[in-house]
């Protein structure tokens, strides 16, 4: 990175050595940090599966059971009661929102219809609580009303590129009849069941533009009722999604909620009036949403929806043995449904008809659908044992009977129904114990190659003289092994191959590497530093640990700066370690102040207060905070001048401070903007679109400038070079403007308190900075392991959990209003998210590039110090993903041990990429 010695051609040669030797070393590390991330592929592939689609589908022409007694009268399975029915779908509608109560909450009371009328006219209308299974994303819901079946837990990522349903569902057996399918609304249904909707009528919108809270309901709004009377369909599904997103943007207890809960309840009402005898109306949600309008987890807020049904005629009777206020499976709606509308339920389906459709035809009618019911599912459980090669035969209930207490055959069978609904809730969660050994094994070992590199005082050479014949060996052997896999050992798993690039490359480390270090009595700061991170990684093997990780990672900080604290007082100048301790305490009040910054997950229920502020209400919790986010952009400029300044005993040029004053201010005026608009709906509506074009300003602007300082960076150097210190100060000084305007990024994609708790990251990564300039270094293990730490305590006071209820998806749409191009929503998305852990990752050069450091000096420090930094995060994989396998059939697994395991994969791909980009970056380019 730095240019030290004066141009000739025997130093032009060895520049180039120089170079070619650090690439080499660059290309070594990526083979083991590639490793590491196939190890982690090995473990997911065996951990997240898949459940097998059976590819049956149902027909009429073949029913399950004799049904002799319907033949004259069904053109199906059994007589049809409805020909036609309104789906309306409204996204995000929680049961209590249609539940009278005396509470002054926003989203209660202004949706009352569904309920009034199932109070006054029992006999036309049905109000049940449906309760969704997790994951309680729309496309895993969509799958489960329409097909009766569970998705697995992997299938969440399918809700952001929905692909259509393989296994027999509702729309399936609906086109197979001839019946004309008709969509308004959410385009996840067009994605998910494209071939059967007849696209002359269909009105697909877009959904995930989240800020856009009334868009898709006028689409709605402007064609259903005239549907309705007028076009052509026998089955018109109307999805809105107003609810959903104002949840997402305000929360449910704000004011916009009870105005688009009284659209909603003026849409069911003139629906009502205008469909006739002959059609079914259902109301319903696809899931809930939790306290904060987030859903996608299994908490009850989330899986605690609706359904209504309606008749204008007489077509139900109440089923008082089940008792008041009952609840119904989502699932439970594809056999009702199918039955009603005649025709065969989907082969897959476990769910249980709901009775007051039946039963309002006598207990006989209500006993024989049962038994169909109970038919199709004895169906697909013989037909799963073949495929499985297991025996569900405990499960499955004669349908012969003789009995004629139809009432009590139908409770036996229900009952029955139930027990196969919860095993198959139970067994759907298949692991492949081999691959996830395997993957666990790999990350071991590639924790193990980081350990040895990170303590060689020569890495850079001995990575660089291992390159050749490491790559040559992994060749070798992976071909010899997949020969031998195929004539010999065939009994050998292929995941296997995973483990062949670490075990080589560990191997060529211990034959090469020192091992100096394991005689070398470590600093008690190393010592402390690493039982902390002993600590945080055995902290995964308990449900309590885990939940409560972002208070353990504060303590650890505050832990960390008390040592930095005592290692002040251990200098000879009193001045110095009156400034040293001062700097010190600065970052333990820091870390204090940003740790009430919190964002409560479910199972911390009352023993934690959320502060963090994720809707812009209008109150002076708000304002404080928007007014102090607003100053701290106006000083962080004068901040890093100041850093830079007395830190590098150099000059920070005024066009620096100008551009970054400019993008603090943008993103001000955003914020502020928002704020006002958020909280008045009118202006919103009138103005919105100024946001829209401040956050492109803003992000193309600065993306401009970052690509501008990155490709000009050598360039700067040799321009303004006056001696080879200079060369070396200009060079650390521009990397510091280059961070500075990456970090302006990441605080303009966070909420104002999001902000304050960036700023407080970066102040005291320039804190830790200052001392490691001061004093003598407490050592690479220390600062590593207290940047790891930082980055994650950070992640927490930003809004975030290991949950995926807690993602704020506004982020993803904060530069259009038509959400187009969803690369970009999902880097924008990505940086919101992860963005203490990327700062802290950014920041890594920084401490490698302290002044007059030479070249060969500066790529060994961020060689050492990225393998330290990145052992702490692989340490972390490796814990999560043992604990996620050891605790596989865990009562928690899927809310608790699943969820911190995959984020820590994401957080563990995050930081090698960006790792590798510093490494080639400054290998390539730096020592031109």
């Amino acid at each position: 990175m730095y240019i030290s010695v004066p141009f000739t051609t025997s130093h032009k040669t060895q520049r180039l050595t120089n170079a070619w030797d650090a690439l080499k070393a660059s290309v070594f590390f990526a083979l083991i940090l590639f490793s590491n991330l196939y190890g982690l592929k090995s473990f997911t592939d065996g951990f997240l599966l898949r459940r097998e689609v059976l590819n049956s589908t149902s027909s009429c022409s073949n029913p399950p059971l004799n049904i002799s007694q319907w033949k004259e009268t069904s053109e199906c399975w059994a007589p049809k009661l409805f020909s036609k029915a309104v789906i309306i779908i409204i996204d995000a509608l929680r049961y209590d929102f249609l539940i009278p109560s005396n509470d002054s909450a926003y989203y209660l009371n202004a949706l009352n219809t569904p309920y009034e009328t199932s109070i006054s006219h029992p006999e036309q209308s049905v109000l049940l609580q449906f309760l969704a299974d997790a994951p309680t994303t729309t496309s895993q819901r969509l799958k489960g009303l329409t097909t009766g079946s569970l998705p697995t837990f992997i299938d969440i990522g399918s809700n952001f590129a929905g692909t259509n349903v393989d296994e027999d569902n509702l729309l399936y057996q609906w086109k197979s009849l001839g019946k004309e399918i008709v969509l308004l609304g959410d385009d996840t249904w067009n994605a998910l069941f494209h071939d059967y909707l007849n696209h002359t009528y269909s009105r697909p919108a877009f959904s995930f533009n989240v800020p856009d809270l009334h868009g898709v309901d006028r689409k709605v709004n402007r064609y259903i009722f005239d549907y309705i009377e007028k076009a052509p369909w026998d089955i018109l599904i109307a999805h809105y999604l107003g609810v959903d997103h104002v949840g997402h943007r305000l929360g449910p207890n704000h004011p916009t909620m009870t105005e688009k809960l009284k659209e909603m309840n003026e849409c069911i009402k003139k629906t009502m009036d205008l469909i006739d005898d002959d059609t079914l109306l259902l109301v319903m949600g696809d899931h809930g949403m939790d306290g904060k309008g987030n859903h996608g987890g299994d908490s009850f807020d989330e899986i605690n929806s609706v359904l209504w049904m309606y008749s204008k005629r007489p077509a139900f009777k109440p089923f008082k043995q089940f008792g008041e206020r009952r609840s119904v499976n989502q699932v439970d709606l594809v056999p009702t449904l199918s039955l009603m509308l005649g025709n065969a339920i989907p082969f897959g389906s476990l769910g249980t008809i709901i009775p007051e459709a039946f039963y309002f035809h006598g207990a006989k009618y209500l006993h024989d659908s049962m038994e169909i019911n109970m038919a199709q599912i004895n169906r697909f459980l013989q037909a799963y044992e073949d495929k499985q090669e297991t025996s569900y035969d405990a499960f499955v209930n004669s349908t012969v009977q003789t009995d004629d207490n139809y009432l009590e055959l139908f409770l036996n069978s229900f009952t029955d129904s139930q027990r196969i609904f919860d095993y198959f809730k139970s067994i759907w969660a298949e692991f492949s114990l081999a691959p996830m050994v395997i993957g666990f094994v790999s990350l071991v070992i590639g924790g193990l190659s980081l350990a040895l590199l990170m303590n060689d005082k020569n890495a850079t050479q001995k990575a660089s003289n291992v390159l050749i014949i490491t790559l040559k060996k992994i060749v070798l052997f992976s071909l010899l092994f997949v020969v031998l896999k195929m004539s010999i050992l065939t009994y050998l798993p292929m995941t296997l191959i995973t483990l062949i690039p670490n075990i080589i490359i560990i191997i060529e480390l211990c034959r090469k590497v020192s091992f100096e270090f394991m005689f070398t009595i470590p600093s008690i700061y190393s010592v402390i530093a690493l039982g902390l991170a002993v600590l945080h990684v055995c902290s995964f093997g308990s449900n309590s640990f885990t939940i409560w990780e972002d208070r353990l990672t504060h303590y650890f900080c505050v832990t960390l700066g008390g040592l930095m604290l005592c290692k002040s007082f251990t200098h000879t100048d009193a001045t110095l370690a009156l400034s040293s301790s001062v700097w010190s305490i600065f970052f333990i009040i820091l870390q204090l102040l940003t740790s009430y910054i919190t964002n409560c997950r479910e199972e911390q229920e009352f023993f934690c207060t959320s502060t963090y502020i994720s809707t812009p209400e209008n109150n002076f919790r708000s304002l404080i905070t928007l007014t102090i986010s607003t100053l701290t952009s106006f000083f962080l400029p004068y901040v890093l001048k100041n850093h830079v300044v007395s830190v590098l005993k150099t000059s920070f040029s005024k066009r620096k401070q100008a551009i970054l004053h400019f993008f603090e201010f943008l993103s001000s005026f955003f914020w502020v903007v928002q704020h006002i608009l958020a909280n008045n709906s009118s202006l919103e509506s009138k103005y919105g679109s100024i946001l829209v074009y401040i956050a492109n300003i803003f992000l193309i602007g600065i993306i401009t400038c970052l690509s501008w300082q990155v490709f000009m960076f050598s360039v700067y150097i040799k321009r303004e070079n006056k001696s080879k210190n200079r060369e070396a100060l200009i060079a650390v000084e521009e990397y510091y403007f280059i961070f500075a305007l990456f970090s302006s990024l990441l605080l303009f994609l966070q909420r104002p308190l999001g902000k304050l708790s960036l700023v407080s990251c970066l102040l005291q990564i320039f804190i830790l900075l200052r001392l490691e300039n001061s004093q003598s270094s407490p050592g690479v293990t220390f600062t590593s392991v207290l940047l790891s730490i930082l980055g994650l305590s950070h992640f927490f006071t930003t809004g975030n959990q290991a949950v995926i209820s807690s993602l704020d998806w506004n982020f993803a749409f904060i530069h259009s209003s038509s959400a187009e191009n969803q690369v970009i929503n999902g880097v924008l998305m990505f940086l919101h998210t992860l963005g203490g852990p990327i700062l802290t990752c950014f920041s890594l050069p920084l401490f490698a590039a302290k002044p007059y450091t030479t070249k060969q000096t500066f790529f060994k420090n961020l060689l050492l110090l990225c393998s330290s930094f990145l052992l702490y995060y692989l340490s972390i994989a490796a814990s999560t993903v043992f604990f996620a396998g050891f605790f596989r059939r865990h009562l928690m697994v899927w809310k608790i041990f699943a969820p911190r395991f995959m984020l820590n994969g994401i957080l563990l791909i995050t930081q090698q990429l960006i790792i590798l980009i510093l490494c080639f970056w400054n290998s390539l380019f730096s020592f031109s």
